[in-house]
């Protein structure tokens, strides 16, 4: 699989910031095996992600790979809805780790998190949901094979932040494709830049905004080794930006987004 086919799959549910509430950032893209079973991986659950998938009311996967950077409300804050929706009006079983998985960069945080938000609590064995932070699958004969890390990033303090590496190979392992999903931080690792630098990556899909702040990354976090034509072209995709905002690339640049 190239980078332009894994793009083709990616749907994003929006590239809006923590307060566009109607389109805070989420992307999915779903693979299928030579057994026709499908595996959707959603990255971040914000409300609106939920709302958008209730009203498309969509054919349902044979598995979820929900994956949740922090536990900011624009990030996660659909979360226990979606498994809700999936328990009680889908009737797939989230209990199950051949229907679900939770991939984030602390299990404790995520039990407590279901804890407090949902009631259910994943210490009890009868409610016990997949909480991981890595996960790989090879499908039947090799149709495809997919591995995702969560690698550590900072974002605001006392909180496990993470971003996604995310490797997509084909059949036989020919080809793969390798993206890294940001999440929200304020710097990018240094072994995430030499990744990219040297192509290991092919693309990012980055949380970023005009806005300087300690929390965040702006258009000037990759000055150095990426121009500001390629922020614009093939490998990178910018999200977290509010309804109609530009990416402002320098005093006297503007590009659309």
């Amino acid at each position: 699989m190239n980078p332009a086919q894994l793009k083709k799959l990616i749907k994003f549910h929006g590239k809006g910031n923590a307060f566009s509430a109607r389109n805070n950032s989420s992307f999915e893209f779903t693979l299928e095996d030579e057994f026709g079973k499908k595996t959707t991986f959603i990255f971040e659950m914000p409300m609106s992600t939920v709302k958008e998938y209730i009203a498309r009311n969509p054919e349902i996967s044979d598995k979820y790979v929900i994956c949740i950077s922090h536990f900011h409300e624009d990030h996660v804050g659909g979360l226990g809805t979606f498994l809700f929706w999936l328990l009680y009006a889908k009737h797939v079983n989230i209990f199950d780790s051949k229907n679900l998985v939770i991939l984030t960069s602390s299990v404790e945080d995520m039990s407590q998190y279901l804890k407090l938000t949902t009631g259910i609590d994943v210490t009890n064995s009868i409610n016990k949901i997949s909480l991981t932070c890595h996960y790989e699958h090879n499908s039947g004969l090799r149709k495809y094979w997919i591995a995702i890390d969560t690698i550590p990033v900072e974002h605001t303090t006392n909180m496990n932040c993470c971003g996604f590496l995310a490797s997509v190979g084909d059949e036989g392992f020919k080809h793969k494709c390798t993206f890294f999903y940001t999440g929200d931080c304020n710097y990018l690792p240094i072994k995430i830049i030499e990744k990219f630098k040297d192509h290991t990556i092919d693309f990012m899909i980055t949380e970023m905004t005009n806005v300087k702040s300690p929390v965040h990354m702006n258009p000037e976090c990759f000055t150095g080794f990426v121009t500001g034509e390629d922020l614009m072209e093939d490998r990178i995709v910018v999200t977290h930006f509010g309804d109609g905002e530009k990416i402002v690339l320098s005093a006297n640049r503007v590009k659309n987004d």
